[in-house]
């Protein structure tokens, strides 16, 4: 089998799936047409592909693209590795205008969340690169932690703003730095931009910001390339307090929550773990996934072994291209935010050829262009004199 092959069979399903949406069809016998016509035809290194992000592109508004058009001055190696047009694409079944909105706006946010330090690379630990070391450090603290997926194989990020020991309820830009670090890590998991990811939002009791709901919600709906499967908001209220939590703040919060997700949004109130354990279960949540604090057994020294290994990938040069492991058994998760299983052959090597290659194409593309504008003009200047 050659590489080309592999590569065929590994995008096959989504290819698969492309079929689907286009009113055609295919069966698992035919995954190398189904790739090479319509998958291969979207793909970055084919100059046509380009050449139509390009027009979409400057179709945008200024205020739209800025961002985008300066990290690409900046630091295209880290546009094409961070928010690979693929994810984008495949988030809006491969409508280049929305995707291409889509990608620019992801970069307008990153700019506004990380200012002067938004060129840097997102994944680099030292405190050197996007991430402050005040940043690096609230990451550690796991306020913000990806957790096991749940039974559908979605991700589930937890947020719980008690392990930040009392440095206030207010969503700035530091946390919001925090968790465009975790949704860019997730954005190229296996299936994200099909199936979405969970959020699990831990409460004591504390009132829920609208401001800090409209933050994530404006984030997820109109710049990464993912979207929010469910919310599940798990109060577990001082002792004393869950009668008046229930009556007073739950319904208040489940509309705002449904007027943004719809059904999506899910309320819980229990006075134990294990109370909200049982609440968690019929959505398919598991114990082993689940933080203690819920009635799970899911430890946060896990977190701390993904993000010492993310940690030690970039350190030898790996980049966020290989696979990290987390000290769960069997849960073996992506930790390319480019990429996502499928195109785990786009390591940062190829992914900087083809690059080049692109670019060269590119430029032979628009000089046959303005040659055959020059040969027409000048034929038509020759029929005039005639």
């Amino acid at each position: 089998m050659t590489d080309t092959d592999s590569d065929d069979e590994k995008l096959a399903p989504a290819a698969r799936g492309m079929a689907a949406e286009s009113g055609g069809t295919a069966t698992a016998a035919e995954p190398h047409f189904v790739y090479r016509q319509q998958w291969r035809s979207c793909h970055p290194s084919n100059p046509e592909t380009v050449s139509r992000f390009q027009e979409e592109t400057n179709a945008l508004k200024i205020p739209e693209k800025a961002a985008y058009v300066q990290a690409m001055s900046c630091c295209p190696e880290i546009v094409h590795r961070e928010s690979n047009l693929l994810l984008f694409l495949r988030h809006e079944n491969f409508n280049f205008p929305a995707a291409t909105k889509r990608l620019a706006l992801h970069w307008k946010h990153r700019l506004e969340y990380f200012e002067d330090r938004a060129w840097r690379p997102l994944f680099d630990f030292s405190g050197h690169g996007a991430l402050t070391s005040d940043d690096i450090a609230k990451i550690k603290l796991g306020f913000l932690a990806k957790l096991p997926a749940d039974n559908e194989g979605r991700p589930v990020i937890c947020v719980d703003r008690n392990r930040l020991d009392g440095m206030g309820d207010e969503v700035n830009s530091a946390r919001m730095r925090i968790l465009f670090f975790w949704l860019s890590f997730i954005s190229g998991f296996t299936n994200v931009q099909d199936k979405g990811f969970v959020v699990l939002r831990v409460t004591r009791g504390q009132s829920i910001g609208r401001s800090g709901l409209a933050k994530v919600q404006n984030l997820v709906r109109d710049a990464m390339p993912l979207r929010i499967a469910a919310f599940h908001i798990c109060s577990l209220p001082p002792p004393g307090g869950r009668k008046s939590f229930s009556d007073v703040v739950v319904p208040i919060v489940l509309q705002l929550m449904q007027r943004a997700l719809g059904r999506r949004a899910n309320v819980h109130t229990a006075s134990t773990g294990a109370e909200m354990l049982e609440k968690l279960k019929p959505f398919g949540l598991k114990k082993d996934s689940l933080p203690r604090i819920v009635g799970g057994s899911w430890s946060y020294e896990k977190l701390d072994a993904i993000i010492l290994q993310l940690s030690a990938r970039f350190r030898n040069g790996e980049g966020a291209t290989a696979d990290v492991q987390s000290s769960d058994a069997g849960n073996n998760i992506r930790a390319n935010p480019a990429t996502g299983d499928e195109f785990s052959y786009l390591t940062d090597r190829t992914v900087s050829i083809r690059t080049r290659h692109v670019e060269t194409q590119n430029r032979k593309f628009m000089k046959r262009k303005m040659d055959m504008v020059q040969q027409k003009h000048m034929q038509s200047e020759g029929e005039r004199r005639l």
